[in-house]
């Protein structure tokens, strides 16, 4: 027969087990309350997903509505552009709202970093290659005793974590 837990006083009740049947029963009441939240999570995100069809299918008219006046919309102050901005304007203002145009920055669209790369070094234009010089971390970890010969650099302890996984069993699916 179990004996009754030691309870620690913390910031609240916490239960201490003090030997090893109660460590793992602990470990057993942990994948309980781990399957339980589980299936709460589960239920949680059901009902989300109904509610947020619903509302969805609800909205949709609009978002094709808003759609269409949008499209008819920019293609009428389009072909008016000239009557509605003066100088260099980029906004009007019509009574129930605004309308602009901005220029969106340029960007630059990489297919393939290493040929583009190789390209401009064949090429001789080093000014679009950017060649940095940094601190090779994975080699210093191969090699710490080396690397922290530098008096700028500490080789730290990762540290250590505990982790206490619950044992699972699932349910074999008949075809």
């Amino acid at each position: 027969m179990p004996t009754k837990m030691q309870r620690l006083k913390a910031s609240g009740e916490i239960p201490l087990p003090r030997n090893h049947s109660e460590a793992n029963a602990s470990l057993m009441l942990i994948g309980v309350h781990q399957r339980a939240r589980q299936r709460i999570e589960t239920e949680m995100n059901e009902r989300l997903a109904a509610i947020r069809h619903e509302y969805e299918r609800r909205a949709e008219p609009h978002r094709k509505a808003i759609e269409a006046h949008l499209t008819g919309l920019r293609t009428w102050c389009e072909a008016h552009r000239d009557e509605l901005l003066n100088s260099d304007l980029k906004t009007y203002r019509f009574a129930s709202g605004e309308v602009s145009w901005r220029i969106r920055p340029p960007r630059v669209i990489v297919r393939d970093t290493a040929r583009a790369i190789s390209w401009y070094v064949q090429n001789r234009l080093l000014a679009f290659v950017r060649q940095r010089e940094e601190l090779n971390r994975e080699e210093m970890l191969r090699a710490p005793g080396e690397a922290s010969r530098n008096p700028f650099i500490r080789i730290g302890s990762g540290g250590e974590e505990f982790y206490a996984r619950p044992f699972e069993t699932e349910l074999e699916e008949v075809a």
